[in-house]
């Protein structure tokens, strides 16, 4: 059953050189891209009422719900989840059908592993704006934090679907296949990923990360080195390509990698990794590091 339905995501992704078959009949039906659509913009509105930025919405409207949402997210901004989901939680109480906040709330349940109280939030916002790509993409991210792989790459695929030029749905399949160890099916979505765009960080990390374990050590580094952090990358980049690069025995880039993780604390990475064994490791490496140039 699990290699037919691998084999079935194998033929949407490879259906069309570069996007699914359903794209371009898709954007027809609706004359405009659906997404902006569904946001209530225009071409005549160079302005949009609704904006995404890093993954959050912000409005630009003046009623108290749309006040309320940007105060919220100047608290996530500060990195006090706890003060934005009270804000939230109150727009979604007093305007239930106000997008962004059920869009911003179910993020920040997913922040806290809320996973049934995201989703309840994120099919709501599905049902307000149908045809919004990240909706789809995070319903992936509560099935998957329930425990049901396939719901989750089904939404996945909706997303991709919705919006093709968004290669975070495909990476986000490759690294469900990654954590199950098939590191074949695994590879083949992020070369996909990568074909689409040869620069998609979290492609090049998963491709880094498969090498890593291969014991393909030092190719995992070259991979990771590829990764442009001055676009859009998740950190924890910084953890695998700290453990290539001192199991390369590459010591001084190894410390510098465990460092930089180190200074993002709430990471999903910490969920898989405890933070003292970065310590360790990150100790261990200064002083591999500095046996190195002592005895230079």
């Amino acid at each position: 059953m699990r290699r037919l339905f691998l084999f079935a995501v194998w033929l949407q992704l490879s259906a069309q050189e570069y996007y699914p078959p359903e794209y371009h009949e898709f954007l027809e039906s609706q004359g405009l891209d659906f997404t902006e659509k569904s946001l209530g913009l225009t071409l005549k509105e160079p302005e949009p009422k609704i904006f995404n930025r890093d993954d959050w919405l912000w409005a630009e409207e003046n009623d108290a719900a749309a006040q309320r949402n940007t105060e919220a997210l100047f608290f996530v901004l500060q990195n006090d989840m706890l003060r934005a989901r009270e804000i939230l939680e109150e727009i979604v109480d007093k305007s239930p059908h106000f997008f962004p906040a059920r869009y911003n709330l179910g993020r920040v349940y997913l922040y806290y592993h809320l996973y049934k109280k995201a989703h309840i939030q994120f099919t709501f916002a599905q049902r307000l704006v149908p045809g919004y790509a990240r909706n789809y993409y995070y319903l992936g991210k509560c099935y998957e934090g329930l425990g049901d792989p396939n719901s989750a790459r089904h939404h996945y695929l909706l997303a991709y679907r919705h919006n093709p030029y968004d290669l975070s749905s495909l990476v986000a399949i490759g690294d469900m296949l990654y954590e199950k160890k098939d590191y074949s099916e695994a590879s083949t979505i992020y070369q996909r990923a990568l074909k689409y765009d040869d620069g998609y960080n979290d492609a090049l990390t998963g491709m880094g990360k498969i090498d890593l374990a291969h014991g393909r050590y030092y190719s995992a580094t070259l991979w990771f080195r590829s990764v442009n952090t001055a676009n859009p990358y998740k950190r924890e980049y910084h953890y695998y390509y700290g453990e290539a690069a001192f199991l390369a025995r590459l010591y001084k880039l190894a410390g510098e990698q465990y460092s930089s993780i180190l200074g993002y604390p709430q990471d999903a990475i910490f969920d898989k990794v405890s933070l003292s064994r970065i310590r360790l490791r990150l100790e261990q490496a200064r002083r591999l590091s500095l046996q190195n140039t002592e005895n230079e």
